[in-house]
Formats: C-alpha cells, structure tokens, sequence
C-alpha cells in the first residue's frame, strides 16, 4: 500500500501548475482535510465571504488558484489551506 501512495504522491507533485487551460478557466487545488472533532471524524470545508466578486457565501473545501510561486499543485493546496484555515503544511 505504500508504495501505491508514495508513487500517486510522487504524480501530484510533479504534476505542472501551467496547465494548459481555456481563458475562462484557471489552474486551481483544493485540500480535502479530515479531522477529529469530539472524537468523530469531520470533514473541513469554509464558506466564502459574502462581499466576495466570484463564488460569494459559497461552502467549499480550503485551496484556490495557482499562484506562479507555486512548485506544484499539492504546494497551491498546502498554501491555501494555511492562509484560509491557519493549517500548517507540516500537520497534514
């Protein structure tokens, strides 16, 4: 089992955060997180500003797009679940 884990690991992280995307749509990594609440499992989603332009008060997991700073897709992922949610990369 592990080696199947480390080789899909291994496919994100290399995966290109230039992909080749039509104009109306951009390179985006969301992180599913689950975690233990009162000993039961949960599910971490957010729910988005209402005064926001796109998406406003929508729920959704913790991510978003690419940054040109990011390495890979996982790296957008980790970031923006730290910046929406104050999950460091090192707990996930």
């Amino acid at each position: 089992m592990g080696s199947v884990l480390t080789s899909w690991q291994e496919s994100l992280s290399k995966a290109p955060v230039n992909l080749p995307l039509s104009d109306d749509v951009a390179a985006a990594a969301v992180l599913i997180t689950l975690a233990n609440y009162q000993s039961e499992p949960v599910i971490v989603l957010t729910k988005r500003a209402a005064h926001l332009k796109k998406h406003a008060g929508q729920i959704s997991f913790p991510g978003g797009r690419v940054d040109s700073t990011d390495k890979s897709l996982i790296h957008t992922a980790l970031r923006e679940a730290e910046e929406e949610i104050a999950l460091p990369s090192s707990l996930v």
